[in-house]
């Protein structure tokens, strides 16, 4: 099933060369995704939450906490599993008491 989820990708604020203004494309969701999956490895691996925790983790939990829309079938091919919510990945870990110490 491709894709596995959709980030932001239109009108998306933030601070580029040229100084305060929005993007929009794929670059920029690329770099959304990239983030959030850097923020969950370092939550689970740098400060030792889930120290085994690999690619197929980040994306199975980022997978997990996706937002979904209501009347909607999930996974699909548009929109996967729905669109990135990284608060809504560590209220799935929080809610589901995964063992954190994968090893």
């Amino acid at each position: 099933m491709s894709p596995d989820l959709v980030a932001p990708g239109v009108g998306v604020r933030g601070v580029y060369p040229a100084g305060n203004g929005t993007m929009s494309g794929t670059s920029v969701s690329a770099a959304v995704t990239s983030g959030a999956a850097a923020l969950l490895l370092e939550w689970g691996v740098v400060q030792g939450n889930m120290k085994g925790m690999n690619g197929d983790m980040v994306r199975i939990l980022l997978s997990s906490g996706c937002k979904r829309e209501e009347g909607m079938q999930y996974p699909n091919v548009k929109w996967g599993y729905g669109r990135l919510d990284l608060f809504g990945t560590f209220s799935i870990i929080k809610e589901t008491n995964i063992n954190y110490n994968l090893t």
